[in-house]
């Protein structure tokens, strides 16, 4: 019986340290900076695709295939962009946004981007 409990201690053991590995692979990997500065120039390359209404840049950078829902962001203007932030489980990366809508509301949230597609390329995700 002792010989058993004895395997079962390494067991549990090696099961802590892989849990304790993983935990700790994913907080550095949520703390490393962003990729040069890709999450910025997709939310660029997004906002400007809106402003202008190019329903095909939208649709390119992952935007829905029904650009009339994007009209209230027509002519926007970006007024500041953010340091890129990520927030586990989320595989992609925050960029904190203020616009102001043609109608002179300013909107501020962070916009979702990523790019673990099988092409790589970055697109947007959320949050407007």
């Amino acid at each position: 019986m002792s010989k058993l409990n004895g395997k079962w201690t390494w067991v549990i053991f090696a099961c802590l340290l892989l849990i304790v590995g993983f935990v700790a692979y994913r907080l550095t990997r949520s703390s490393v900076s962003a990729p040069s500065d890709a999450p910025t120039a997709t939310a660029k390359a997004w906002f400007s695709a809106l402003s202008a209404g190019d329903a095909n840049s939208i649709r390119e950078l992952g935007g829905s295939d029904k650009p009339e829902i994007y009209q209230s962001y027509k002519e926007l203007q970006v007024v500041s962009l953010g340091t890129p932030f990520r927030k586990p489980p989320y595989s992609g990366w925050y960029v904190p946004y203020e616009i102001r809508l043609q109608s002179g509301e300013i909107v501020k949230f962070n916009l979702a981007v990523r790019n673990d597609y099988p092409d790589g390329k970055w697109r947007f995700d959320g949050g407007l």
